[in-house]
């Protein structure tokens, strides 16, 4: 990281689209071809290796949840072409046994690409591994339901599943690893162009705010699709060519900072009282926060 010497390389067995892991030493990573791989981190000498036939590992980056013996379980999201088109796998990161793989918890199934392409997020203090997806997608209407869920991290049982609302499928859906802060979780629907809190603990629903000047499905691609991000006592959300500043306590949209381009994919990096962000037209734009909002050192 000093001098950017590279200190090895492997090739992997189909594309490595999604983000790595890393704990204890060990990486672990998916790819397009379906493999689940652990490495030696120093050295990238391989530890293990699965292969799950028919499944792809798209964008679903991987996490982890240790248990209480110490033992890490990575995690991470595979798509499958046919329903319930994706899977979450969860192996052992000493020797790569598959502990446990499930789906989105019933009545929903998921559409589209599926769980392959929304990074899970894991609550170590609740022992949950929380997701969304879209769901229970009808043809004739082109509508589906934005789902966040939780399952027991441990065995992969589900805990519950919390329905933001039904609205059209956003165009070529990927999604933001949910935020979790505070035993919250903070997620999104493209469909509709929402924000919501829930409570990580049993999935009440606490508020949802819907967000101005999103186009949404089917003529234009909905938003947010990446993450909030918690900064200073605020949520920061980017979607569409704005940010858009939000008080985590009851939803009140306190302000709306027009940027320009298209926000996709993206959450919104904060260092320093700057914000570091991507868009879609190939720009990186840097903006001090006062900029933004220049209330936010009110909050803490």
């Amino acid at each position: 990281a000093t001098d950017g010497r590279l200190l090895w390389m492997r090739f992997t067995m189909g594309e490595a689209m999604p983000a790595p892991a890393i704990y204890d030493g060990i990486l672990a990573y998916t790819t397009g071809g379906g493999c689940f791989v652990g490495l030696n981190a120093t050295t990238g000498q391989m530890l293990w290796m699965d292969r799950f036939p028919g499944l792809m590992g798209n964008m679903a980056s991987v996490n982890y949840y240790v248990l209480p013996n110490g033992t890490p379980l990575f995690i991470a999201g595979f798509t499958y072409v046919a329903p319930p088109y994706g899977y979450l796998i969860a192996v052992n990161g000493m020797n790569g046994n598959e502990v446990w793989n499930a789906t989105m918890p019933f009545p929903y199934v998921g559409a589209n690409t599926g769980l392959g392409d929304v990074p899970p997020a894991v609550d170590q203090s609740l022992g949950l591994v929380i997701d969304n997806d879209i769901a229970n997608f009808t043809p004739s209407t082109g509508m589906v339901d934005t789902v966040t869920f939780a399952l027991n991290a441990t065995n992969g049982k589900p805990v519950w599943a919390t329905n933001l609302g039904r609205g059209p499928i956003p165009p070529a859906f990927k999604g933001g690893m949910p935020l979790v802060y505070g035993n919250y979780v903070f997620d999104s629907s493209p469909s509709l162009g929402i924000v919501a809190k829930i409570d990580a603990s049993n999935g009440k629903l606490i508020w949802e705010t819907k967000i101005p000047d999103v186009g949404l499905p089917p003529t234009l691609p909905g938003g947010p699709r990446g993450s909030p991000t918690f900064y200073h006592g605020l949520l920061w959300v980017a979607a569409s060519s704005n940010i858009y500043v939000i008080n985590p306590n009851n939803g009140q949209l306190l302000s709306m900072y027009y940027i320009g381009g298209r926000l996709g994919i993206v959450n919104p990096v904060i260092s320093g009282g700057t914000m570091y962000l991507s868009n879609s037209y190939g720009w990186v734009v840097a903006i001090p926060l006062s900029q933004i909002y220049p209330l936010y050192t009110q909050f803490k």
